[in-house]
């Protein structure tokens, strides 16, 4: 496969996670239209996820919005206090959201019994569902469900900017811009930037158009298996809570440009230096700007560090040439640790799609494995220094004299 999903949703490096909290430490903030949420949860100002909502913001320049949508919540109880904005616990536990996570990874993990790389193609396809959490309302956790939407056709778009490579650099910038815009505008926009905005970058990767197609199919696919799973949890009572504010428009301009900027640098670095994965220089970039310094500061050391721990364990776990139920059980404990740690103030995800991602892309050559995970390290350092620039580095322009 040419592909390097980063899901992260998540959210990846999921999902994360936009809306959804697709991330462990997540970043909830497309919230259920009558801005509620299950008890003890919300948005940490220090939570890091691969799809975050809740920072899509900026001290200055911000003012309050209605809710219009319902949207994913994090696991109820998952983050104390976090709905008054008060930085959550380094790592969050739930046994509750781990259960469910094992559930979620049964049918990746029953098929890498027989294919590991299906059945982790598979796994990777859930991992931005499991990492949303669960919503307080049953009827607002089909919102999983458009995770799923939102992570895979932003997939495929980027595979077919690819097919054009000199399309990519300028279409990266113009989806960056559009995305930065519309957030200021709508709940749903905030939810595009955050996820699909970096998963169009993992497209990239993909120069086979119906791979990303087929990626896509088992994101959605997984994601509805996951909604489905999720209606065997009672509702919760929610509790209010308020919106977090959206940006200003002058600010979200302001704001579309740096982050176009980023995203359009990474992609050329990608196809000049990585041209196997462009993609990933792209999801490192785009997945940690955020509009918040501080919550930038955090997102570039943490996906370094998560970067790294998860190489370690998949190199590990390849140098051993394991049996297939060693890939099953592989997948299924780290989708649950996953959904577990969800909500932690730790950026943890990128460890995780890191494992899965790596398992899929080289299980079958496990002679490559120190190679990729070193492209990989590589280009994840080349996004975060370029988010740097552009993120903290460049003020903003209501800033400059």
């Amino acid at each position: 496969m040419s592909g390097g999903a980063d899901q992260g949703a998540g959210a990846g490096d999921g999902t994360a996670a936009a809306g959804p909290s697709a991330g462990s430490g997540s970043e909830s903030g497309v919230g259920a239209g009558d801005g509620t949420s299950s008890a003890g949860s919300g948005p940490s100002a220090g939570s890091g996820s691969d799809a975050g909502a809740g920072d899509g913001t900026s001290a200055a320049g911000s003012r309050p919005r209605p809710d219009p949508g319902p949207g994913p919540r994090p696991d109820p109880g998952s983050r104390p206090g976090a709905g008054s904005g008060a930085a959550g616990p380094a790592v969050v536990w739930s046994w509750g959201a781990f259960a469910r996570g094992a559930v979620y990874a049964v049918p990746g993990a029953l098929v890498a019994l027989r294919d590991p790389g299906a059945g982790l193609a598979l796994t990777v396809g859930v991992l931005p569902a499991a990492l949303v959490g669960l919503p307080a309302r049953r009827r607002a956790r089909f919102a999983a469900v458009l995770v799923g939407v939102c992570t895979g056709l932003p997939m495929v778009l980027g595979s077919l900017l690819v097919q054009v490579r000199w399309l990519a650099v300028p279409g990266i910038f113009l989806l960056a811009y559009a995305a930065a815009v519309l957030a200021a505008r709508r709940r749903a926009g905030v939810l595009l930037m955050s996820l699909g905005l970096p998963m169009a970058g993992a497209g990239l990767s993909y120069d086979d158009v119906s791979e990303a197609l087929g990626i896509a199919g088992l994101i959605v696919a997984g994601s509805a298996y996951a909604w489905l799973v999720s209606l065997l949890w009672p509702g919760t009572p929610p509790v209010r809570r308020t919106p977090p504010p959206l940006q200003t428009p002058r600010a979200a301009r302001a704001y579309g440009l740096r982050l176009g900027a980023a995203g359009a640098a990474a992609a050329a670095c990608g196809l000049a230096l990585a041209p196997t994965h462009p993609g990933w220089p792209v999801v490192a970039a785009l997945i940690v700007m955020r509009p918040q310094p501080q919550m930038q500061q955090l997102r570039s050391v943490g996906r370094v560090l998560s970067v790294l721990v998860g190489g370690a364990v998949a190199l590990l776990l390849l140098h051993a040439d394991p049996p297939h139920w060693a890939y099953a059980v592989t997948a299924a404990g780290t989708l649950a640790l996953a959904a577990a740690t969800q909500g932690s103030r730790w950026y943890l995800t990128p460890a995780y799609s890191t494992v899965l991602v790596l398992l899929l892309l080289l299980h079958a050559d496990p002679a490559q494995a120190p190679q990729r995970a070193d492209e990989r390290f590589w280009a994840t350092v080349t996004g975060v220094a370029l988010a740097y620039v552009f993120g903290l580095r460049l003020p903003p322009r209501s800033t400059r004299r």
